[in-house]
């Protein structure tokens, strides 16, 4: 089963860098579809360590759109609380429009790369014999830093069903959380006129991300193994009075139109991850 699991990770990648297509890091709004494998091996009561490989496809014609690997250690504190770090490694698709807006070249794979840090803590809430809360602070630093956002802040509340006395195992859950971006690259802000007001990064809680899904165990003699179907959604936006705004408005150089800098990316995502534990 191990070498069938690693076998599939890579041929989702090495698939998807066939439909190279992208534009940019953002992918323009509609409908994405996300496949993903995740791992987990329990190392004693307390340890554990995981991984979890994400394919996106930036449409639902599959065309590439990148693709991450996040390997991390997980120390359970108690029955309910427990905190993570980990390793990330992100490929985005490359076309023309990264040399104006990084320094990084591609790779081999036609692909950019950037490297993140991981620190997470972890609170779990049984509700009841049959449903459980989880709630989710996660910090991530990435190297180099993205455009929005170097740091970004995210938390995340789930609500679910967690007796597997349905048929094939089946747990509904639903899912929502908010992001707080900083120390983004610094841009011009300006007033109504188009005046400039102030130079800063776009920090600030700028996106929410809600799921609502179902896992199950396709096969009642593995009871290790499941499979995860879910439908989401991503929305950024402004708060007005927090933190400074994405999707601003600005002149072009030659004054004849207006143009967007860091415009708001919504998309709604049909995702499938295969889970097993060993």
């Amino acid at each position: 089963m191990k070498w069938l699991v690693s076998l599939l990770c890579t041929s989702v990648l090495v698939l998807h860098m066939n439909y190279t297509h992208a534009q940019v890091i953002d992918s323009p709004n509609g409908e994405k579809v996300w496949y993903a494998i995740y791992l987990h091996k329990k190392i004693s009561a307390r340890w554990s360590i995981d991984n979890l490989s994400l394919a996106g496809m930036r449409s639902l014609q599959h065309d590439f759109w990148f693709f991450q690997n996040n390997l991390g250690l997980n120390f359970k504190i108690n029955r309910l609380l427990s905190i993570s770090a980990g390793y990330g490694h992100s490929l985005y698709a490359y076309s023309p429009w990264w040399d104006d807006h990084y320094q990084q070249k591609p790779n081999f794979l036609n692909t950019v790369s950037f490297h993140s840090m991981l620190f997470s803590l972890q609170r779990k809430t049984e509700i009841g014999r049959k449903f459980q809360l989880n709630n989710e602070l996660i910090v991530q630093y990435y190297i180099p830093k993205f455009e929005k956002y170097e740091t970004r802040f995210h938390y995340t509340v789930r609500f679910s069903y967690r007796k597997r006395n349905l048929p094939l195992g089946l747990t509904p859950s639903l899912e929502g959380g908010v992001y707080y971006y900083l120390n983004g690259v610094k841009t011009n802000y300006y007033d109504k006129d188009f005046n400039i007001i102030s130079y800063a990064s776009p920090d600030g809680i700028h996106r929410f991300r809600g799921k609502v899904g179902i896992n199950l165990v396709p096969i009642k003699e593995l009871r290790n193994l499941s499979v995860t179907l879910y439908y989401g959604i991503n929305r950024e936006f402004n708060l007005k009075g927090f933190g400074n705004n994405l999707n601003i408005e600005h002149p072009s150089r030659s004054g004849n139109r207006t143009l967007t800098t860091y415009p708001f990316n919504n998309y709604y995502i049909f995702g499938c991850q295969l889970n097993y534990s060993f």
